[in-house]
């Protein structure tokens, strides 16, 4: 499915060492949460085994956010393209008309009692202290004490009742099946809709089911003047260390304002991660561009914002290996609006190896390759299983008479222009398709040196040839390749897109995998872990299948006949990998006479 048209939800993943009245543990391998003895349990019960009472008697929004002061000023300033700063505590405006950067220096400043209305890069509220609890009648203030300590929050602009009543709602929120969800866009775990559980058995969900399809729909139309219909969808997520969701801009059916509830105790924006990403646009493709805006979550706090073509956003990778960023997230509906046209990329150049020169084949690849694939009954073996697998991963594929001096090419490179001109690698986007490094001007590398005898060396005949000898597939005329060499470290991936018009035909998917230049100077082998993602997925379109997985083994050759009907991506790298790849990726395509045949 395409990048910014699948339909995820939009927030977090559970963590156990959250402290709360009632943990339960989420095994990882089960939909079924296990209390802290282990068991499964079906139901939900406090510790002394009586249903989860609702301490809470009303729930409301914050008094503030319902005055026609702040709607009033909040809509104008808004629809004149103008960042507005409140201070929920006082009543006060305090900055009116401010730049973004301004907004959230403000927004970091007051953290407990500030509220935005950023203007740009879109449309987009951040309000804290949102939600207001009374506590219920029979409810003794020594039970909100209780639950006070037990939570271990630290929020003192709260009333006591509404600390009580979050913290209740996410201890009994983490203790529901969550499910986790995993693919190219995101990695996290997520409740079903709040409206599919059982109110009577968690009485707890009635207060803020009831307040965000009443008072909080209201507040939100008359914010910004969408016509917005019954249908409130709304789910709990749960980011735990490495979860994260891709850049992407929610547009789907009839959602048109996106928003989440935080439920995040004691987050550290320094060290925690777990940041709601704002993307600027470009304006004549409304592709993202870069980051200018983000949003921490804090407690209690409300985001929401229009769901346009350019309201591209990510959740940012979580750091913290104690606590998760946890959130009640979804979309409130109203009729579609008309989208534009969504615009692809074009198709990328097919690169003709033009006239074969004189030079030897084998020449050349006896100066580039393993001596054991010169061999022919090494070539039939390799053959022989490529026709019955598709796929192959030829180990140890280079000479390391030429992979070292490449390698020491690339860090020298690397090192020279770090401290002269800045870094050797570029940014590849735009980071709804892809984000990782490629090198910066290939061309003027000196063709003589072993990096640009490398390049040669993979628009050369011989090598075309070799793949040709190898896969069966002898009408591999041309290839095209968004660039010949990429880094690939910490936060780079690229993600599935349906309208990629160079991945529409049958193809020869050819990886050179090379090492991270930070094993330039040890001798230690680098074993790339799954859980550090950087691999790459193969997918039958519009399914969820695996069809291949290639790992990026460093000094191997993988190759992989894609067929018209399958997609690929490359795994989200998160911040535990401490390590780096280098990765020449090309695609052959068959001549149309030989995919006729």
């Amino acid at each position: 499915m395409s990048s910014s048209k699948r339909a995820h939800k939009q927030e977090d993943p559970p963590s156990e060492e959250l402290a709360a009245p009632k943990r339960c543990k989420i095994d990882s391998s089960s939909d079924d949460p296990m209390d802290d003895d282990g068991s499964t349990s079906s139901s939900r019960t406090t510790s002394n085994g009586a249903p989860v009472r609702n301490m809470c008697g009303d729930l409301r929004v914050n008094p503030f956010y319902e005055g026609a002061a702040f709607v009033e000023a909040t809509r104008a300033l808004l629809d004149e393209n103008k960042t507005c700063v409140f201070n929920v505590e006082s009543g006060q405006t305090v900055v009116v008309g401010c730049g973004t950067d301004d907004a959230l220096e403000h927004l970091a400043r007051a953290e407990q009692s500030t509220a935005v209305g950023l203007a740009h890069p879109f449309h987009c509220c951040s309000l804290p202290l949102f939600l207001d609890a009374l506590p219920n009648s029979t409810t003794h203030s020594s039970e909100i004490d209780a639950q006070q300590r037990q939570s271990g929050l630290e929020h003192a602009a709260d009333s006591p009742a509404t600390h009580a009543y979050l913290a209740q709602l996410e201890a009994t929120l983490l203790c529901q099946p969550l499910r986790r969800k995993n693919n190219d866009l995101y990695n996290f775990r997520q409740s079903d809709d709040l409206k599919n559980m059982d109110a009577e058995a968690l009485p707890v969900l009635k207060p803020i089911m009831d307040v965000l399809q009443g008072p909080v729909r209201a507040l939100l139309a008359s914010i910004t003047g969408i016509e917005l219909n019954s249908n409130v969808a709304m789910t709990f997520s749960s980011y735990a260390q490495s979860d994260v969701l891709l850049c992407h801009d929610d547009e789907l059916d009839e959602r048109r304002i996106a928003f989440i509830l935080y439920l995040s105790p004691n987050w550290n924006a320094a060290v925690d991660g777990g940041a709601l990403d704002l993307f600027d646009n470009n304006p004549a493709t409304n592709a993202p561009t870069s980051i200018v805006a983000s949003l921490w979550p804090r407690w209690n706090s409300f985001n929401f914002f229009p769901v346009t073509e350019t309201s591209h956003h990510q959740v940012a990778e979580v750091f913290s290996s104690s606590k998760a960023r946890n959130s009640i997230n979804g979309w409130f509906h109203g009729p579609p609006l008309h989208r534009q046209a969504p615009m692809f990329e074009p198709r990328l150049p097919q690169i003709q190896l033009g006239p074969k020169p004189l030079e030897d084949d084998n020449l050349l690849l006896s100066e580039w390759l393993n001596p054991v694939y010169l061999k022919a009954q090494s070539r039939v073996r390799v053959h022989e299983q490529f026709v019955r697998e598709s796929s192959i991963n030829l180990q140890q594929f280079l000479r390391a008479e030429v992979l070292g001096p490449l390698m020491a090419q690339l860090w020298q490179l690397s090192n020279q222009r770090n401290r002269a001109h800045g870094s050797v690698w570029q940014a590849v986007g735009p980071p709804h398709k892809r984000s990782y490094d490629t090198l910066a001007d290939s061309d003027a590398i000196m063709p003589t040196s072993p990096l640009g005898r490398y390049l040669r060396f993979l628009r050369s005949h011989a090598f075309r040839g070799l793949l040709a000898e190898l896969t069966g597939l002898d009408r591999l005329e041309s290839f095209n390749a968004r660039e010949l060499l990429r880094r690939v470290q910490s936060g780079c991936y690229t993600l599935i897109d349906d309208g990629d018009t160079a991945e529409v035909a049958p193809a020869l998917d050819v990886f050179l995998f090379l090492p991270g230049l930070e094993t330039m100077h040890s001798n230690a082998e680098v074993v790339w872990d799954t859980a550090y993602g950087g691999w790459i997925s193969y997918l039958a379109r519009d399914q969820d299948e695996e069809l291949i997985t290639v790992m990026p083994t460093a000094n191997s050759l993988s190759l992989v006949y894609r067929t018209e009907d399958a997609l690929r991506f490359v795994k989200y790298v998160n911040s535990t990998c401490p390590h780096s790849y280098l990765c020449s990726a090309l695609s052959y395509v068959e001549s149309e006479e030989q995919a006729a045949e």
